[in-house]
């Protein structure tokens, strides 16, 4: 009868001692911005929507950069978070010309997408540019 107990003690120790082996689930940060480069657009203003917040600049050249603010998601490593990327000029309608912009969205540094668009009107107000007047993208990004 000892032998049972003492058989049933060390099961029921073993169960609990490998219950501890799981693997730790990583929570990281994550820093997400995007960076607008704009051609053909010299004096325009543009609003950005992006979950880091609003923001306005206006372009001083035909060839003007401008970086978002950074969006931090704290995520478990491997998951899937939301960013989401809007751009538009309030000037569009009064812009006769399609605007070139290359739009790349870094996650901690490393580039993540890389799009191209052209917007505004070739010709104002019958030929919209073949991404219309604004821009608008979601990315669901790999959390590292």
């Amino acid at each position: 009868m000892k032998a049972i107990y003492t058989l049933l003690i060390l099961s029921a120790v073993s169960i609990f001692y490998s219950c501890g082996d799981e693997e730790e689930v990583t929570m990281n940060e994550n820093l997400v911005y995007t960076v607008f480069d704009i051609s053909n657009g010299n004096n325009l203003n543009f609003n950005v929507y992006t979950q880091a917040g609003t923001e306005s600049f206006t372009t001083t050249s035909n060839n003007f950069s401008y970086t978002t603010n950074t969006f931090s998601a704290t995520a478990l490593s491997g998951t899937t978070f939301y960013y989401m990327m809007q751009l538009n000029s309030t000037d569009i309608y009064s812009y006769n010309g399609c605007i070139d912009i290359n739009a790349r969205t870094y996650l901690n540094g490393n580039l993540y997408e890389n799009r191209s668009y052209s917007i505004g009107y070739s010709n104002f107000p019958n030929d919209l540019c073949p991404n219309s007047t604004g821009i608008s993208e979601m990315y669901g990004i790999i959390a590292d």
